[in-house]
């Protein structure tokens, strides 16, 4: 990497973190205890939030759970050991006050900062696969800015610490040791540890690990042994901690039931790609050029292709499928980074053809529009509850009348 590519990379992963930073919707709901456990894990060495208990019991709170006398948090672990080391940073700067700030529920600030922090360093990191790709600082540029501001990095995955962000972040940096690996073949086998942590993170993110994985064993077949060992090992040390906190080697979350039980299926296949509530080219119409390509995949595209469509197939076996109260393809939303990935040569086509240019400024106006109404207005958010809940009456999801992102405009 050079030193041009770093500097332009840190500059944009600074601009997306004060646009996303500045942005004034917070939607802490399924991350509230994400933080927390960061928190306990630097102050105590554990995930448990047995310190928290009052603020549980005072709160009712859905996203936790008992297991062998302790409270756990529902969702994931992997975005809390993820974050840790930035909790410790903050800790030790602001006089070991972490805790204190987290049993004064000022939580939701540190929220969406930490969300924020996570989405802008997954935008620098894509902003060097597109300088990898395309070789030149303008359409990388463009790429990042795409995935920034035209995207749910900015309207879901920076407005807190969901899972999401940790998971764009992880796959991006998969992707860019992919590319590196071209000249250092050795990174290829190092692709498993961000590719076996983002599984930790979220467990759709097992198409990434096969789909990647298979294209390991297609390109690279001599880091094989190093990609399978370090899988193992993050694999092994994952069911350990499963078994020690909950008796069972597979975290809660990753139940198999939580797949297959979807009665509506093809419904929700479509409506992730097209619902004016939940679909992805509805939201980031952008992503419409990716057919628009010239150029055949390659065998990292191929890979990345594979696991986009191997991810809708998981998201699209959930029977809560529209990802509950949430603005636009939340579910999706992990998947963004390879979706940028397959658009970049459609960017070096705009160079020579006037129409894809007035389409893509078009499709990219409209995306950012779009993804701006989530990230700064309260409308579209209250458009999950009134008039009445979407988990209640899904059918609203398929109301062209009452679009999400144009509510209270």
């Amino acid at each position: 990497m050079s030193v041009r590519a770093g500097l332009s990379a840190l500059l944009v992963g600074v601009m997306a973190f004060a646009v996303f930073a500045s942005s004034p919707i917070k939607t802490v709901s399924d991350s509230r205890w994400a933080l927390p456990a960061a928190i306990s894990l630097e102050r105590h060495g554990d995930l448990n939030l047995d310190e928290y208990r009052p603020i549980i019991h005072r709160e009712a709170d859905y996203a936790v759970r008992q297991a062998k006398g302790h409270t756990y948090y529902f969702f994931p672990y992997g975005t809390s050991v993820l974050i840790t080391p930035v909790v410790w940073l903050a800790d030790v700067a602001g006089g070991r006050q972490m805790e204190a700030t987290a049993q004064r529920r000022r939580v939701d600030q540190w929220d969406k900062t930490l969300g924020s922090l996570v989405a802008a360093l997954a935008v620098a990191v894509l902003f060097l696969v597109a300088f990898e790709v395309l070789g030149s600082l303008v359409p990388a540029l463009w790429a990042a800015a795409v995935f920034a501001f035209g995207t749910a990095a900015w309207s879901t995955a920076s407005r807190a610490l969901w899972m999401h962000g940790p998971d764009m972040l992880l796959l991006s940096i998969a992707l860019l040791l992919a590319l590196w690996s071209s000249r250092r073949p050795a990174l290829a086998g190092v692709m498993a540890l961000p590719l076996a942590f983002a599984f930790v993170v979220r467990p759709t993110s097992a198409a990434a690990v096969v789909c990647f994985g298979a294209w390991v064993v297609w390109q690279r077949r001599q880091q094989v042994p190093v990609f399978v060992g370090i899988g193992v090992v993050v694999g092994v040390l994952f069911l350990l901690a499963n078994k020690a906190m909950f008796g069972m080697w597979l975290h809660p979350y990753y139940e198999p039931n939580q797949f297959g039980r979807s009665t509506t299926f093809l419904e929700a296949l479509a409506g992730n790609l097209v619902s004016p509530a939940r679909g992805l080219f509805v939201f980031s119409p952008v992503f419409l050029l990716v057919a628009w390509r010239r150029k055949r995949l390659n065998p990292l595209e191929w890979a990345a292709a594979g696991t986009v469509v191997l991810h809708l197939i998981l998201i699209s076996r959930f029977q809560h499928w529209w990802g509950g109260y949430s603005y636009g393809p939340r579910l999706f939303s992990d998947v963004v980074p390879l979706l940028v990935f397959l658009l970049l040569p459609v960017l070096v086509d705009l160079r020579q053809d006037f129409w894809r240019r007035c389409a893509f400024v078009v499709l990219l106006t409209a995306s950012v529009f779009i993804n701006w109404r989530g990230a700064t207005s309260d409308g579209p958010w209250q458009w999950n509850s009134e008039p009445v809940s979407v988990d209640v009456k899904p059918s609203r999801l398929w109301d062209w009348t009452d679009l999400q992102f144009l509510r209270g405009w």
